[in-house]
């Protein structure tokens, strides 16, 4: 299938409006088809985070390990810094990434770039965002980390992640 029918398809899909788990999921599946085909993908590493979290069962690709180094750096540095610091510290070595405002800010520019038009004002965004929030609250961003004592190496889930602004 060609990137024209993709644009397509998504340009209707968002024509009809995200009420279903479903929709979103399959959005998701083809925005990441488009990327792929364009070769786009490590221009919107926001984006591919999600698409990429929404479905698969474990994020322990690259992307996702990069993501959970810059958490496991943050929290080396957190511990001696007071709760204020440490919570801008955090937005500022993930939250660029994970947060939805880049999510949505990479969405629309990649769909503008191949001439996909959405029209979505923020009560859509939020649905949107609301659905994709049940699609990946069972799936864990993990890391795998060698333990300094051990050749057996041990992973480390992070289940819940709450930025607050």
């Amino acid at each position: 299938m060609g990137r024209g029918r993709i644009a397509d398809k998504l340009g209707d899909e968002f024509a009809k409006g995200i009420e279903c788990e479903a929709q979103v999921v399959y959005v998701l599946v083809e925005i990441r088809k488009l990327l792929e085909i364009t070769h786009r993908a490590t221009d919107y590493p926001a984006l591919v985070f999600h698409c990429d979290w929404a479905v698969h069962s474990k994020m322990n690709r690259a992307g996702a390990l990069a993501i959970l180094q810059r958490f496991d750096n943050y929290c080396e540095k957190a511990i001696t810094l007071d709760p204020l610091k440490a919570a801008a510290a955090l937005d500022t070595e993930i939250g660029d990434i994970i947060g939805g405002e880049k999510f949505q800010t990479e969405l629309k520019a990649f769909l503008k770039s191949v001439h996909v038009d959405i029209q979505m004002d923020l009560q859509g965004w939020f649905q949107f965002l609301k659905l994709y929030s049940r699609i990946i609250m069972d799936t864990p961003l993990t890391i795998k980390k060698e333990h300094p004592s051990s050749k057996l190496g041990s992973a480390i889930s992070i289940k819940h992640l709450i930025l607050q602004r």
